[in-house]
């Protein structure tokens, strides 16, 4: 006779099940695919004490289906009590998360919450997101990034344009309030933020924005999905930079210094060089 029944449980209890090789997943479930956004999106829910949803488990189910680890949880050496027969892209995104394993690493910034930063601006990107040096941070995940894409010209001005899917997140490079959130014919959906540094930086072209005007963001925190609004003939971010003296320039200079783990703000970049 099948018997369901419905029970709260702590996520560390479930992570330390699955770490004791007494959860695990019935070998006819997929590979985990959840990307790093999705995972960071959980770890702030679950660090505001919300619920992490719902997983459906069966009990004794290791006597019915093969069973196989958690991807990255130790190798099963005997018969689990659980299965996992829904929910297991949360709960893998979790183990992962919170046991340091698999290949992206998420951080809290203890002193950014301590200052009043919500939870999504304490939480420089992880290994797939952006690099962070000092005060400054790659505005899109340094894997999508090479030296000759830092060096590229923009067409008539000071300015930076990088063709990336629609979707792909980016990042704040560096901290500030956004001052202006846009949705217009030349920029389509975009964001300006004024740095603590004196400088103003502008995002364009995006999907969604993920910020609101007034709100302070980190370096490295995500503020929009890349897309292909306003004036665009493609999927791409473009980057504008104003030094504080108002005065626009490069910002592959400064890229490429981040890129090469040197801090560099905009009060020194050049204002020519980058145009072809």
């Amino acid at each position: 006779m099948i018997q369901f029944t419905s029970d709260q449980k702590p996520l560390t209890f479930l992570l330390d099940q699955v770490d004791n090789r007494d959860l695990a997943l019935p070998d006819f479930q997929r590979s985990f695919v959840w990307d790093p956004g999705a995972t960071r999106e959980l770890v702030a829910s679950i660090v505001r004490s919300f619920p992490a949803g719902t997983l459906l488990l069966m009990q004794g189910g290791a006597q019915v289906f093969a069973p196989r680890a958690v991807e990255e949880a130790p190798a099963l050496n005997g018969q689990p009590s659980f299965l996992i027969l829904d929910g297991q892209q949360r709960m893998t995104s979790l183990y992962q998360a919170f046991s340091g394993t698999g290949t992206h690493r998420y951080f809290l910034n203890l002193q950014e919450l301590i200052d009043g930063f919500d939870v999504d601006d304490a939480q420089p990107a992880g290994a797939a997101g952006s690099q962070i040096v000092g005060d400054y941070a790659l505005p899109v995940s340094r894997d999508l990034l090479n030296v000759p894409l830092l060096r590229r010209p923009h067409h008539d001005y000071p300015a930076w344009d990088l063709a990336v899917p629609i979707g792909t997140p980016v990042y704040a490079t560096h901290r500030g309030t956004v001052i202006a959130v846009t949705d217009d014919e030349r920029c389509g959906r975009g964001l300006v933020i004024a740095g603590l540094d004196g400088g103003r930086y502008t995002y364009c072209h995006a999907d969604a924005v993920t910020v609101a005007r007034g709100q302070v963001v980190a370096a490295g925190s995500q503020i929009m999905r890349s897309g292909n609004t306003g004036r665009s003939t493609g999927p791409h971010l473009h980057l504008q930079i104003h030094s504080p003296a108002g005065s626009l320039v490069c910002p592959q200079d400064l890229m490429e210094s981040w890129y090469a783990g040197r801090a560099a703000g905009p009060s020194t970049a050049p204002t020519t060089g980058c145009t072809s």
